[in-house]
This record gives C-alpha cells, structure tokens and sequence, in this order.
C-alpha cells in the first residue's frame, strides 16, 4: 500500500513564496487541501470584486467574463468593478504551479519526518514507524523495482528485490502537465488482472540501484511514502 501526499498550495513542502502569489482562501488555522476544491466539497477560490467563491480557476474565469459583459451591458462604472484592472489583476487567474526545481531548493535546508502508524488485528495493538528525509534521500524521477509476480493462481513476492530502486530512464521521465499533477505514461497492453505494479517481475531492469535510499516516481507535485518501510529500511517516493 502506498501513502500520497499531494504537495498543492496548503501543502507544508510547499514554498511560501509561490503559495503566497496565488488566489486561495487563507488556511485560518484549518487543514485544507485542493483536493476539496477539485471535488467540490468546498470553494477556495474568490473573487475580490463580489466575494462569490468557486471551486476552480476557470468557474472564476467565467463568473468574471459574465459580470464583465453584464457590467458594460448596464453602463456599470469601470471603478470597482470586474473590469477594474487594479482588482482583476491577471495574477488572480493563476494556478498554482510547482517544478521539480522549486521543490529541490525549499528543501535544501529541510528535514521531512514521517510517521506511519498501524494496527494489529489480532489485540489490536497500535505500531509506530518514524523516519526522516533530507534531499539527498530523494531520488526525483527513480522508482521501485517490481517485486510480485504470479502464476499458476498464486502471488509471489521476491524479497530479494524488495528495496531494489530503478534510476531516472525513459520509463520514469516527467511529463508535467498545465495543471499541477498527473504524468503521462504507457505500458503495453496486458491481460493481467494484477495492478501494473505487480506485473513483468521477471522482466530485467536496467542499473537497478540496490542502496535503500528514498525514490521518486513519474509525478512531479507529489510525495508517497511506501509502507515497505514499515517492516524494513526507509524508502520514499517523490
């Protein structure tokens, strides 16, 4: 199983310079996540002529298009209104957007500690993992050689391959997309009905770096960390 944590705009492995820049609604002491938004729980995005908040930048976009034309329509003065330039100014329509670059150097200087807890079924006993990450831990771009396989109806996993990290190549480039996350990545076509993760075990891998040292994957705003460490050394994927 995999933990993700989305480095968006509330993110703590976020730089302030770049989450100060952009439109969202301030935290006020609570936890929240663009996450909410993109599902529609709730509005983060206002704006500063009326104060309607919507769920993305493109549902602001068109509210102020409309009140634009609604507002030249009624002979609307320009002051303090959505056609005032020194309040719609273009840096209100602007997501937000993280480079691999601006993560490496907000956390040139950081330590990342995480905590992976669990519980025992059989007398429910709680368990604890702690590591922590330097950037020297992270390998952008890297990640995880396959390690299950099946056949004859069964799943096998090769411990022996367990902490085996594949370095950046062809598979693992990164594709950034207009919007923060998601990467673009093909793999052939498989009958299988095991995840792609447990797939191709057999398969040879290229330089396969057997240092247990943190991993990144394919996406760019992203931090997983694997639960492999739990039982084993730390790894992590970025």
């Amino acid at each position: 199983a995999n933990v993700t944590h989305e480095i968006d705009a509330y993110s703590p492995l976020a730089p302030y310079r770049l989450r100060e820049k952009v439109n969202y609604l301030k935290k006020s002491g609570l936890y929240l996540r663009e996450a909410d938004q993109t599902s529609g729980s709730r509005a983060g995005i206002m704006c500063p002529v009326c104060g309607e908040t919507y769920l993305t930048f493109d549902c602001f976009k068109r509210h102020t298009q409309y009140q634009q034309l609604s507002e030249e329509h009624y002979e609307i003065p320009i002051p303090g209104s959505h056609r005032d330039t020194s309040i719609m100014k273009p840096s209100l329509f602007e997501p937000f957007v993280l480079t691999e670059a601006d993560i490496k150097e907000y956390l040139r200087d950081k330590e990342i500690m995480v905590v992976v807890e669990g519980i025992e079924p059989m007398v429910s006993g709680t368990f604890q993992a702690l590591h922590s990450y330097k950037l020297n831990d992270i390998v952008f771009g890297g990640r995880f050689a396959p390690c299950m396989s099946q056949a004859h109806g069964k799943i096998y996993v090769d411990v022996d391959r367990f902490h085996i990290i594949v370095p950046p190549n062809e598979s693992s480039t990164h594709f950034y997309s207009r919007y923060n996350g998601g990467y673009t990545y093909r793999r052939k076509k498989t009958s299988s009905y095991l995840p792609a993760f447990f797939r191709d075990m057999n398969q040879p891998e290229e330089n396969c770096n057997e240092i247990p040292k943190a991993v990144g994957t394919k996406s760019s705003p992203r931090v997983t960390w694997s639960l492999r460490n739990v039982y084993s050394k730390k790894s992590m994927k970025v």
